[in-house]
């Protein structure tokens, strides 16, 4: 964490991207098992994943600012301090996955009913119940892979995400096919999968194996360190939370224009353009750390260089994943649509990821500015950005949907594109000023020291 940024961030992102891997893969897995239920189920994933992401992303989003509180209070030697933000972004999630439960099971009908009217509606439900019900493990596991990711534990972050994973491909055909749960088997599946992994989580700090050590024999809240973890994780929670919020009336107008299977073709190929994603979302997060803990250290230069190291990465990565997957993109599809019911949509398909392959180098640059962002502690920036984003998507989609689903798919690139080079703009412009701030206080250090001397 506090060595060579290079090195930190390439030893760090190795194991992350394992983990981002096998984590997204639940979702995947998910939607592979339940495309053999037919159109009808495939549909019902599409309109409800943006309840599942809303309820994930307030852990992921809060792990980010738990991550970066830390790093900074390591890099800065101060253990006690690390030790203390651990035990209060313990606490609060508590409070928050019950507040986050008891909204959703309130809203998620409506919400639901607003996409895609009364059509399938108890498919929907049944699918989404189980992560309104039991989002406390959810959550946990964003806060936990923060924490891990903030020591440099990034192989126990990717243990707990390979856990993850390897107990929902066990449950998900026993559920859905053999006890015949259905789609609700799916989602049941991934809540007992993440309630695994929290237990691990809670049994590794709680015995101590790990350098944070919470100490929770103090149960109150610190005004100062809540603030120091939500000044970067509350807008970086919104920002990603804006996402599938603002994703919902998008998805209607998806819906009105092509109906199921429209939802189905724009939604389905985006899964391999996340997977692609994933090498630039762990360089990224490992980079959060490493620059942060260099800021920590007040070592702009360090910082700079794990800036620099890391867009050259994820670029390059990217745009060799998007090239693959726009040369496979036939055989890709297959997996989507293996069974009689589902072949009439495979051409479709193909087409669209095809063209979403031009998306994958454009999420990187977003995916870096949003993180530069976060570990210059100007995440507002970045939640602006993206709402921004998704504004456009609803202006560009609802114009789009009244002439056809090859103009939504076009739009939804073209957003992206200028989502990008904001980013990028934005990034660069607080890195710049960040700069500025930390030489300025050094030179004003320095003076004062002479002039006591």
């Amino acid at each position: 964490m506090l060595s060579d940024p290079k090195t930190a961030i390439v030893k760090m992102s190795a194991p992350l991207i394992v983990a981002y891997l096998v984590s997204n893969l639940q979702l995947f897995i998910d939607s592979f098992w339940c495309s053999g239920l037919g159109p009808a189920a495939m549909s019902a994933i599409s309109l409800s994943t943006p309840i599942y992401w809303i309820v994930v992303y307030v852990g992921n989003g809060i792990g980010v600012g738990v991550s970066a509180a830390v790093s900074r209070a390591l890099g800065a030697k101060d253990k006690n301090r690390a030790d203390g933000l651990a035990r209060q972004s313990v606490l609060v999630m508590l409070l928050i996955s019950l507040l986050v439960s008891a909204i959703m099971l309130v809203l998620c009908e409506p919400i639901l009913r607003f996409i895609g009217g009364d059509a399938d509606i108890g498919y929907r439900l049944d699918y989404v119940r189980p992560f309104v019900l039991f989002s406390y493990p959810l959550i946990m596991h964003g806060i936990f892979a923060g924490l891990m990711r903030a020591e440099g534990a990034a192989k126990k972050a990717m243990m707990l995400s390979a856990t993850a994973a390897g107990i929902n491909i066990v449950l998900d055909p026993l559920l859905i096919y053999v006890l015949d749960f259905g789609l609700m088997g799916s989602s049941l599946a991934t809540v007992v999968s993440f309630s695994a992994t929290t237990c691990i989580g809670f049994y590794l700090y709680l015995g101590g194996r790990m350098y944070v050590r919470p100490d929770f024999k103090r149960l109150r809240f610190d005004r100062e360190q809540l603030a120091d973890i939500f000044s970067v994780g509350i807008p970086h929670m919104f920002e990603l939370i804006l996402i599938p919020v603002l994703v919902i009336p998008q998805n209607s107008f998806i819906y009105d224009c092509g109906g199921s299977n429209g939802m189905i073709a724009y939604n389905y190929p985006y899964q391999f353009v996340m997977m692609a994603a994933i090498p630039s979302f762990a360089i990224t997060a490992a980079m959060i750390s490493v620059t942060s803990a260099a800021w920590g250290q007040n070592d702009p230069s360090k910082a700079r260089e794990g800036y620099r190291f890391s867009l050259k990465l994820c670029l390059c990565i990217a745009l060799v994943l998007a090239a693959t997957i726009f040369v496979l993109a036939d055989l890709l599809i297959d997996v989507f649509t293996h069974t009689e019911e589902t072949r009439y949509l495979h051409e479709e398909m193909s087409h669209v990821l095809k063209i979403y392959c031009l998306i994958i180098p454009m999420m990187s640059c977003v995916c870096f500015g949003s993180s530069m962002l976060q570990s210059l502690k100007f995440a507002q920036y970045a939640m602006v950005t993206t709402l921004s984003r998704e504004v456009l998507f609803i202006v560009f989609f609802y114009f789009a949907s009244r002439v056809s689903m090859d103009a939504i798919y076009w739009s939804f690139v073209l957003v992206q594109m200028l989502a990008a080079v904001a980013m990028m703009a934005i990034s660069r412009k607080s890195l710049k000023r960040r700069v500025e701030r930390s030489t300025g206080a050094s030179a004003s250090a320095f003076r004062t020291s002479a002039g006591s001397r």
